[in-house]
Formats: structure tokens, C-alpha cells, sequence
């Protein structure tokens, strides 16, 4: 025989009276759980809005907030003229190892490749060792 008290409690999707054996129940049956499991979730979520994608002008639905585009085709599109927006023209340089020609758009480099690179790291460690 089962010694825990039962509570007579009222389910809050059906209305229906049944024995809880916790208090924190709060629905006579599995099915009742789960409807109100999903309402409870439901009540949770913000609100649907219509907003208005900026690239394609297209109208969408969204419980997002922070969503802007209707699609990942238009963010792709945002994102490319974006990250093209601040790059520079590649100049030519002249490698400081082997005095080759090459074409940078970084401001501070100074090797063709990274064997120069490596070249210039074992000299520079060499008179190190060596001074």
C-alpha cells in the first residue's frame, strides 16, 4: 500500500478533480501534461512580428527581434558588400630576404612567403647567439 498522501487538485487544462501525490502537480494525465507544457511554452515566446527585409524588400514573419533578413541568401549578400567595404588596394613591396617583387594590402609586411619569413627568423637568431 502506497502511504503517500494524496492532494485533491484540480487540473488546469481540463478541469477535471484528481489525486495529486505532489503538490506542484498540475495536470490529471500525460495528455494534459503535455498540452500544458506546449501552452506554457507558447506563453513564453515573444511575439510574432512582420518585418521588411532590407535587400529583397520581401515581407516575413519572425518571433526573433534581433532578425533582420529574410533569408540566409540576403544576409550572405549584406555580409559580402560588407566585408568588401574596408579593403584595401594590394601595393607592391619588395621582400626584405630575397628582394623579390610581391603585392600586399597589409600595411606591414615585409616578407614574399613565409621560407623568407622563416629565412629572416634564423638569421635573427643566429647574431643573437652569436652577439
Amino acid at each position: 500500500m502506497d502511504n503517500s498522501p494524496s492532494i485533491l487538485s484540480k487540473c488546469t487544462v481540463c478541469g477535471k478533480e484528481y489525486c495529486a501525490y505532489r503538490p506542484a502537480q498540475k495536470c490529471c494525465s500525460k495528455k494534459c501534461r503535455k498540452v500544458h507544457a506546449k501552452l506554457y511554452h507558447d506563453s513564453k515566446l515573444t511575439p510574432v512580428a512582420t518585418k521588411v527585409c532590407p535587400v529583397c524588400g520581401e515581407e516575413f514573419s519572425t518571433n526573433n527581434p534581433r532578425k533582420k533578413y529574410c533569408s540566409r541568401d540576403c544576409y550572405d549578400i549584406v555580409m559580402a558588400t560588407r566585408n568588401n567595404y574596408n579593403k584595401k588596394e594590394a601595393t607592391g613591396r619588395i621582400c626584405v630576404q630575397c628582394g623579390a617583387k610581391f603585392e600586399s594590402a597589409h600595411q606591414y609586411k615585409k616578407y614574399c612567403s613565409d621560407d623568407c619569413y622563416q629565412d629572416a627568423k634564423k638569421q635573427r637568431q643566429r647574431r643573437y647567439i652569436h652577439d
